[in-house]
C-alpha cells in the first residue's frame, strides 16, 4: 500500500509491486466490509488502475468485495474504491491520501 512514486521501467515497477505485496502484513483488513482476512485469501485492488506507478497504489480486498467494486463502479467511485482518473493518469500522493479518506472502513 505504498504512496511512493518511484520512476523506473515497467519491469522495475512490477518487481517493486511484487516485493511490496510480499512484504505486506499476512493479515489485512478489507476497507470495503471491514472484515480481516489472510492476504493469501484476498486480492490486491488498484483503485487508481495499474498503469505506470499506479500499480504501487493498492489495498487488499476479499474476492467478493473486489467483485462488488467492479460490478458497481458508480457506488465504488462514491466511496473511493475507484478513482475517477483510473487508468488515465498518475494518481498523486495527495490524491491517493484523499481517496483513502473516502473508504468505507479506514484501514490506515
Amino acid at each position: 500500500m505504498s504512496c511512493n512514486h518511484p520512476e523506473g521501467t515497467k519491469e522495475e515497477l512490477f518487481a517493486q509491486y511484487r516485493q511490496l505485496k510480499k512484504d505486506d502484513m499476512p493479515y489485512q483488513m478489507c476497507p470495503v466490509c471491514g472484515a480481516p482476512g489472510s492476504k493469501d485469501a484476498m486480492e490486491p485492488h488498484h483503485p487508481c488502475g495499474r498503469d505506470g506507478t499506479n500499480i504501487l497504489l493498492y489495498t487488499w480486498l476479499h474476492p467478493t468485495c473486489h467483485r462488488w467494486v467492479h460490478m458497481n463502479p458508480k457506488a465504488a467511485r462514491d466511496c473511493g474504491m475507484l478513482w475517477p482518473g483510473r487508468n488515465t493518469k498518475r494518481c498523486s500522493d495527495e490524491e491517493w491520501t484523499e481517496l483513502k479518506k473516502l473508504w468505507p472502513i479506514n484501514t490506515q
